[in-house]
C-alpha cells in the first residue's frame, strides 16, 4: 500500500513537472513566431517534434467534440491540398500549422489536475511577450534609429525593408516587421491589463493598470490598423458591463469604456490621420477586389473548393483573402466553411456559458474572460485579416480555445458537452 502511494505521488511529480516544460516550450514557440517571423517555419516544425516526443513519453491525449472538428476541418484541408492545381511550399506549412492545432489541444486536455500550472505560466510568459513589443513601440517614437539597430539582429533583409518602411511613414511597427504583427500583440497585452483591471481590488493598482491600458490603446491607434482599433472597441465596451465586480458601476464603465476611444480619435493626430483614411476612396485597401475574385471561385467551385491555400496564388493581387471566411470557403468548399464556422461559434459561446454560470470570485472566470477576449479578437480580425493563415494568431487563438476546453471540463465535466 505503501509502495502504491509512492508511484502516486512520483508519477503526479512526474506530470506536473512535465506540464510545465510543455508550457515553456509553447512560451517559446509564440516568441520565436512573433520575434523571428523570418524563422516562423522552422519554429512550427520544431514544435510539431517537441509535441510527438511529448506524447510518446507522455503517452496520453484526449480528444473532445472541438478537437474532433479541428480533425475534421484538417482532414479536409489535406484533401484540398492534394487537389489542388497549384504547389507551393507555403501551402504545406500551413496543413502542417493545422495538424500542430490538433495535437495541441489534445495534449492540453490531456493535463487534467494540473492544467492551472500550465495556464498560469503561459498567461504569464505570453503577457511578458506582448510587453516587449509595447516597449519596442514606445521605443520607436522616442528613438527610431534605435529601434533599426535592435531589428537588425532578429529580422531578416526582406522583414527589415518592411519594418524600415513603415517606420519612415511614421506608422508604428515596433519591434515587428509589420503594424499589423505589432498590433495584434499589443491587443494581446491589452486584454491581459483589461481583464486585470477588473480582477485587481485595489484602488492605487487599478489606477496604474487604467493609464497602462490608455497608453496601449493609444500604441494601437499608432499602428495605423484601423481594424484593431474597431475590435478592441467593441470586444472592451462587450466585456466591461460583465467584468465589473459592483453592477451599479456598468454604466460609467460602458461610458468610460467608449470616452477613451474618442478622445484617441477626435484629439490626436493619429486619430484624425485614421479618420482621413477612412474617408478615402477605397476604404478597404484593397480588399474587396479580393473578396469579389474569391465570391468568383466560390460560384465556380462551390461544394470542394479550389485547393487549400490556393488563394493567394490566384488571385490578381498576390494576397492572402483578408477574410478567412470567404478564404476557406473558397479553398475548401462550403462543408469545410460550416466545420468551421461550427468549431468558431461552438467555443465562443461554450465560453460564455460557463462567464454566465460561475461567480466572479471563482478563480476560472477571468481566465474565462480572457478566453473569450482572445476568442472575439481572432474571430473579429478573420473578417478583414488573415489569422487563420497567420500562425502566430491561430496559436494564440488555440491555446486560450483549449483554456477554455480545460476549465469546461473541470467545471461540468458530469453534465455533458456542447
Amino acid at each position: 500500500m505503501l509502495t502504491s502511494y509512492k508511484d502516486k505521488i512520483i508519477n503526479i511529480s512526474v506530470v506536473e513537472l512535465s506540464v510545465q516544460l510543455f508550457s515553456i516550450f509553447i512560451t517559446l514557440y509564440f516568441f520565436s513566431l512573433v520575434y523571428f517571423p523570418g524563422y516562423r517555419n522552422f519554429a512550427t516544425l520544431g514544435l510539431l517534434v517537441i509535441q510527438i516526443i511529448y506524447i510518446l513519453f507522455h503517452g496520453k491525449v484526449l480528444v473532445n467534440t472541438s478537437s474532433l472538428l479541428w480533425i475534421v476541418f484538417t482532414l479536409l484541408s489535406i484533401i484540398g491540398l492534394l487537389t489542388a492545381k497549384i504547389y507551393d511550399i507555403e501551402q504545406i506549412y500551413y496543413v502542417e500549422s493545422l495538424i500542430v492545432m490538433s495535437l495541441l489541444m489534445s495534449i492540453l486536455l490531456s493535463f487534467n489536475y494540473v492544467f492551472e500550472l500550465g495556464i498560469n505560466k503561459i498567461n504569464f510568459g505570453f503577457f511578458l511577450i506582448s510587453l516587449l513589443f509595447v516597449t519596442g513601440s514606445v521605443l520607436q517614437l522616442i528613438n527610431p534609429n534605435l529601434l533599426i539597430t535592435i531589428n537588425g539582429t532578429h529580422l531578416n533583409n526582406l522583414h527589415m525593408e518592411e519594418s524600415i518602411r513603415f517606420i519612415q511613414r511614421g506608422w508604428v511597427s515596433g519591434f515587428s516587421n509589420q503594424t499589423g504583427t505589432n498590433a495584434f500583440m499589443m491587443s494581446v497585452g491589452l486584454s491581459y491589463l483589461f481583464i486585470g483591471f477588473f480582477k485587481q481590488g485595489k484602488i492605487f493598482k487599478k489606477i496604474i493598470l487604467g493609464l497602462s491600458i490608455v497608453l496601449v490603446l493609444y500604441l494601437i491607434f499608432m499602428t495605423g490598423k484601423r481594424g484593431f482599433i474597431l475590435f478592441n472597441a467593441v470586444i472592451m465596451i462587450t466585456l466591461a458591463p460583465l467584468l465589473v465586480r459592483n453592477k451599479l458601476t456598468t454604466p460609467f464603465a460602458f461610458i468610460t469604456a467608449i470616452s477613451v476611444f474618442v478622445i484617441i480619435t477626435m484629439n490626436t493626430e493619429i486619430g484624425q490621420n485614421i479618420l482621413l483614411r477612412m474617408d478615402q476612396d477605397d476604404v478597404s485597401s484593397g480588399r474587396f477586389l479580393i473578396y469579389s475574385e474569391m465570391i468568383n471561385d466560390i460560384k465556380r467551385n462551390l461544394f470542394w473548393g479550389s485547393g487549400t491555400y490556393s488563394t493567394r496564388f490566384t488571385n490578381s493581387t498576390f494576397m492572402d483573402g483578408h477574410n478567412i471566411y470567404l478564404q476557406v470557403f473558397r479553398e475548401n468548399g462550403i462543408f469545410s466553411l460550416i466545420i468551421f464556422m461550427f468549431f468558431i461559434l461552438k467555443n465562443i459561446f461554450m465560453s460564455l456559458k460557463i462567464l454566465f454560470k460561475i461567480a466572479k470570485s471563482n478563480e476560472h472566470y477571468y481566465n474565462v474572460a480572457l478566453s473569450i477576449y482572445g476568442q472575439l479578437l481572432f474571430i473579429m480580425w478573420g473578417i478583414t485579416g488573415n489569422p487563420l493563415y497567420d500562425m502566430f494568431a491561430l496559436f494564440f487563438y488555440f491555446i486560450l480555445v483549449s483554456f477554455s476546453n480545460i476549465i469546461y471540463k473541470k467545471l461540468f465535466k458530469n453534465k455533458g458537452d456542447i
